[in-house]
């Protein structure tokens, strides 16, 4: 099976689309993996030693992706429809019951994600699906779908790719930098991490403590109370003013804001 990347290669890149058509069509029959049914377990038991859970499988499809960019699209289009699906089924609980299918559902997120990884570069060109990807990253590890406790590999894959999302986007290609791509750069960083930390709210637990590390040191703020003086009004000469209610008062300082 190891063989099959390398040949295939050598075929006319038509060819090549063909067999990424028909591998985003296998992925997509296998995205409801641990699903909770008895029927879906007993298909997910012959299907848990298939091609999808195999490196060859994952190098076979990104030999094929090697110039072609309208498959690249689709096929993240795809693939992000079925990790969402992989944290919609853990939040319905679908992977409490058995340690099965919640193994399964690591092997199948892992794949995807390596797949993902694989065209990062196409990610990352536009603004829209980076901040899309990091979403769906972060929402991986809010959930709890993988954590540092139960799966630390998969938790750490998935930070790593978080933390080239957020800081890829600072990155330019310094060839062609100018001010302008550099404002427009800092711009983009700072609505995503916006966005991040308002998904983040006041959550808290280990894993979300390392999210935070990649994110900018908040600034604290602090209020300053100025004053201004308060009192008599003094001409030029040295002499009270009559008539100003603070003819009266006691000269000092008072709030200003």
């Amino acid at each position: 099976v190891w063989l099959v990347a390398p040949l295939i290669a050598k075929l006319p890149t038509s060819v090549q689309g063909h067999v990424l058509k028909a591998a985003g069509e296998e992925l997509e029959k296998g995205q409801h993996l641990g699903s909770s049914s008895r029927k879906e377990r007993d298909r997910q038991k012959q299907k848990s030693m298939s091609l999808l859970s195999q490196q060859p499988f994952l190098s076979l499809v990104l030999t094929c992706l090697k110039g072609q960019d309208e498959q690249r699209e689709g096929l993240l289009t795809s693939l992000y429809s079925q990790v969402h699906q992989i944290v919609n089924n853990w939040r319905d609980n679908q992977y409490l019951d058995d340690c099965k299918p919640k193994q399964l559902m690591h092997e199948a997120l892992k794949l995807r994600l390596n797949l993902v990884g694989g065209m990062f570069d196409t990610v990352q060109r536009s603004t829209q699906q980076t901040t899309e990807w990091a979403m769906l990253l972060l929402e991986i590890i809010i959930s709890g779908t993988v954590d540092m406790q139960s799966n630390n590999e998969l938790f750490t894959t998935v930070l790593d790719m978080l933390s080239v999302l957020i800081n890829g986007t600072l990155a330019a290609d310094m060839s062609s930098i100018s001010q302008g791509s550099m404002e427009e750069n800092k711009r983009a960083y700072m609505n995503l991490v916006k966005k991040l930390r308002k998904e983040l709210g006041e959550r808290q637990s280990d894993s979300l403590e390392k999210v935070l590390q990649l994110l900018p040191l908040p600034k604290p703020t602090r209020d300053v109370i100025t004053c201004e003086p308060q009192g008599s009004l003094i001409d030029t000469k040295g002499n009270k003013i009559a008539g100003f209610d603070s003819i009266f008062k006691k000269e000092g300082l008072q709030v200003s804001t």
